[in-house]
């Protein structure tokens, strides 16, 4: 294991995880998508509880996060591999979205950072290589096939477009590396902006700054896409890929730009691969890795062999060799993955480090709760073992998660409780309290689960009568107030006005005064010693736009109807399992059932809606925390009831 690698390898059911984190800060972030631009929120400046309010400026970047992400290119220089471009599928951004991002993966700590935003055209299934302490980046697809050809400055992180006065032809999917051989770099075949799939060579020399065709001989490959190329010994090697037919191609060919006589010869294959990238190790094996099991051919004797397969089969990776392995990044199998992971090749082995599966893995309904710099996270819905479509079932793990907000690094507190979903969780005088909720099979979960943070016991007492489900719940100067939802077993037909207060020092329940409304699924913010109360659904699946303030010196209720934006525009109220969360006196209202990926801000002192950046993704089911100014959001479904990844958004 190399020196500072911080325990990997690890194992399939032992991943050390970073998290995914998207920011909002109060200055320019420039690894913010070109897609969410810096918001100004004017507000005017007035003393609140003796706290000045006044412009909020915010914009979003992302840490220790590669999205779901698949064909992007990947090339290693100095021991860390720069990942650049690909479709982006993520709740935060359109689906199947062509980027220019770039992130670097260390291979040292296995920590990955975001770059950010490249000043060229955003593009997928493009090529690259590392030559002359540059990476290079040559075509690819946006809305139409590139001919651009650019180089990044590994160590000024400069990028020049290179070859301006020539052209080659536009193509992508051409290979995925671009091949150096005798300082020239090399592409083949792919597929132009008419669709054709190409048979062409052509070649960019960097002293001359000029494009050329290369001659393919009387014996050449037929044309193709999506093939496997690499190079070793001066010569330019292609296998594999896909003919104009759409049929694989079980060819490996070797191209020698030197020679007088037949350029190209046939070495043969041994199966067919499509979408699969050539990764050359330093004892002249190159390894040909996505796709199902990974192949592996020797350089001096041709002899190929079969290694064991990869987490899972499909393509669309980018992948880089370093240092005895072959790192893989994001895949394609229906969507793109945010997983990364490595071929240990001495082992002939795959390892996974982050991303996909995490410690805590992708979830909705879930509780969760801020306390003294950390997040803490358990329960609710969850993603089969690989695969992000909706799977229904409950998580069956009882495991109370922690993630820390200032190293980013999530670990497990303690396994013991019951799992369920739709209940709430808030974090008093170290001690954690979850209430309510329906556990597995949607049996009823009566009680209040409470974990002591100092000795990590749980203890366990009952619910308010008939316990609750699809309530929502505030802490307020160490007393929990729970509204509406309904009753276990009972359905939301039978959905519930009253409020409980439980107090988290005497452990105590106090009946309060029911609501004006039997709701469930809706959200709530305290506030000023009121709890303001946002849509939901009725006994009847009826909605409503109104806001209900509890006031909680009083014990009394008032129904108040929001004002409009100045474009007289504002919430639809028609949505129930959305975001509640505030800044000061503003109330953030996000997401929710119908797939809305909207978010409001309600002007707690003049009740006036805004609406804010929609950043937060569509679907119901995210939950929410707040500490020190700031909001943290996980999970919910997202793309018609797929699960998010686990990304946490923090918001400032």
């Amino acid at each position: 294991m190399p020196v500072g690698f911080s325990g990997f390898p690890v194992s399939v059911t032992q991943r050390k995880i970073p998290t995914n984190l998207f920011q909002a800060s109060n200055d320019f972030c420039k690894t913010a998508d070109a897609n969410m631009p810096a918001v100004k929120w004017p507000m005017p400046s007035k003393n609140i509880d003796g706290r000045m309010e006044g412009t909020l400026e915010t914009s979003w970047t992302e840490f220790w996060c590669l999205p779901l992400i698949s064909n992007s290119s990947a090339v290693t220089y100095n021991g860390k591999i720069y990942i650049f471009g690909g479709l982006i599928r993520s709740n935060f951004y359109a689906d199947n979205a062509p980027t220019n991002r770039m992130w670097v993966f260390d291979t040292n700590d296995g920590s990955i950072t975001e770059v950010g935003i490249q000043p060229i055209t955003a593009r997928y299934h493009h090529a690259a290589c590392v030559y002359d302490n540059k990476m290079w980046i040559f075509g690819g697809y946006n809305s139409s096939a590139l001919s651009d050809l650019w180089s990044y400055d590994l160590i000024t992180g400069d990028w020049i477009q290179r070859g301006v006065g020539s052209s080659c032809p536009a193509r992508h999917r051409c290979g995925r590396n671009l091949v150096v051989v005798n300082g020239k770099i090399l592409v083949y075949g792919g597929i132009d902006e008419t669709g054709t799939t190409l048979g062409s060579i052509w070649q960019y020399d960097p002293l001359t700054d000029l494009w050329s065709g290369l001659d393919n001989g009387s014996v050449f490959p037929s044309n193709r896409r999506d093939h496997s190329s690499w190079g070793y010994n001066n010569k330019f090697y292609m296998a594999f890929g896909t003919n104009s037919g759409g049929s694989g191609l079980a060819e490996c060919w070797e191209y020698d730009p030197a020679s007088a006589g037949t350029k190209w010869t046939s070495i043969g294959a041994t199966t067919t691969r499509s979408n699969a990238v050539a990764a050359m190790h330093d004892d002249g094996k190159v390894y040909f890795v996505g796709s199902g099991n990974h192949l592996m051919m020797n350089m001096t004797t041709k002899v190929w062999l079969t290694g064991c397969a990869n987490y899972e089969s499909g393509g669309e990776i980018a992948a880089s060799y370093f240092n005895g392995r072959i790192y893989q990044f994001g895949m394609n199998v229906g969507y793109g993955r945010s997983m990364i992971e490595y071929l240990e090749i001495d082992e002939d082995r795959y390892y996974a480090i982050t991303q996909e599966e995490r410690v805590w893995g992708s979830r909705s309904n879930h509780q969760m709760c801020a306390y003294k710099g950390k997040i803490y996270v358990m329960g609710g819905r969850g993603t089969s073992r690989y695969n992000t479509e909706w799977s229904g079932g409950l998580f069956q793990d009882c495991t109370l998660y922690e993630f820390d907000t200032n190293t980013k690094k999530t670990k497990v507190v303690a396994n013991g409780a019951d799992n369920c979903e739709w209940g709430t969780m808030h974090a008093f005088n170290d001690k954690i309290f979850m209430f309510g909720g329906s556990g597995n099979g949607s049996r009823p979960t009566l009680t209040i689960r409470i974990f002591d943070l100092n000795t990590h016991q749980w203890a366990f007492l009952p619910m308010m009568p008939g316990g609750s489900i699809f309530h929502s719940s505030v802490l307020w100067n160490g007393v929990v107030y729970v509204h509406g939802g309904y009753e276990a077993n009972t359905g939301s037909s039978n959905c519930l006005a009253r409020m409980w207060a439980f107090d988290c020092t005497s452990m105590k329940w106090t009946k309060l005064a029911d609501g004006p409304r039997m709701c469930y699924g809706h959200g709530a913010f305290a506030y000023n010693n009121k709890i303001y109360h946002s849509f939901g659904a009725d006994a009847s699946g009826s909605y409503s736009d109104n806001i209900f303030v509890y006031n909680i010196l009083s014990d009394t209720w008032e129904t108040i109807t929001p004002y409009a934006d100045a474009t007289g525009s504002k919430p639809s109220g028609s949505r129930y399992a959305h975001e509640v969360f505030g800044w000061r006196n503003q109330m953030f209202i996000c997401s929710g059932s119908g797939d809305r990926g909207d978010c409001w801000e309600l002007n707690l002192n003049n009740m006036t809606w805004r609406q804010a950046t929609g950043i937060f993704g569509t679907g119901p089911g995210r939950r929410s925390c707040y500490e020190d100014n700031v909001a943290y959001i996980l999970g919910g479904r997202v793309l018609h009831y797929i699960p998010a990844p686990e990304v946490i958004s923090r918001y400032s």
